[in-house]
Formats: C-alpha cells, structure tokens, sequence
C-alpha cells in the first residue's frame, strides 16, 4: 500500500514520494537479508550466490513493485531516484532498480536523450 501511495505522490510531491521510498527500501533490506539467511528452506531466492530476479514471491514483486517506483521518480527527480538506488544493499537488486531508472529516463517524455558517446539519439516513441 506504502509503495502505491509513494507512486501517486511522485506525480504530485516527490519528496513526500522519496520520504516513503526510504522507509520501504529500510525494511526491504532488512527483508532481503533474512531472505537470504533463509534461502532454500520453503522457497529459493539465491542461485549460486546472486539474487534471482524471476523468484515468484511476495519479496520478489516487493522488490519489483519498487523498481517501478523508482523508474516512475526518475521522470520527475532523477536525483533522488539515484539516490535511493544507492540505499538498496544488495549489489544485485541495486543494479536492477538502476537499470529501471535508466530505462524510464531513456524511455521518457523527451524524444532524444544523449547517448553515452554524446550525441543525440532519437527514442522509439515506446514508453
């Protein structure tokens, strides 16, 4: 519920929306943490040591729900989504919700974004 309400209030306050990302991103490490002192037991969270990205459970869509949020931020407050990547823990789910950011800015209302030689590019048009 928190992360659906720091969705709405990225559009509208995006403090108030990065104010509610920190707290869920406290508890989501905490959460990932004991999930993997836990990993094998009743479900599978790690293969060979990394996260799993596809892993069906209430942590996992967590994880990705959260991912959405800091892409959605990232339209409106590139800053603070960066930051509140950074906060994530675990190296794996850090550069997933990155990659998000990444992907929404490049996806964004602009039609050019620079590339990483410099020039302009066109997007697709696909959001």
């Amino acid at each position: 519920m928190r992360l659906r309400l720091a969705q709405d209030y990225s559009s509208l306050d995006s403090e108030q929306s990065v104010a509610l990302l920190e707290s869920i991103i406290v508890q989501v490490n905490q959460l990932v943490a004991a999930a993997v002192v836990l990993d094998g037991i009743e479900h599978r969270y790690l293969k060979e040591g990394e996260w799993l990205k596809a892993n069906y459970s209430s942590l996992g869509g967590l994880i990705n729900n959260l991912d959405q949020n800091l892409g959605e931020l990232a339209r409106r407050n590139p800053a603070s989504a960066r930051y509140l990547s950074n906060q994530l823990e675990r190296l794996e789910i850090r550069l997933m919700a990155q990659l998000r950011i990444a992907q929404s800015l490049l996806a964004g209302k602009n039609p050019t974004y620079r590339s990483p030689t410099g020039r302009f590019v066109r997007s697709s048009g696909r959001r």
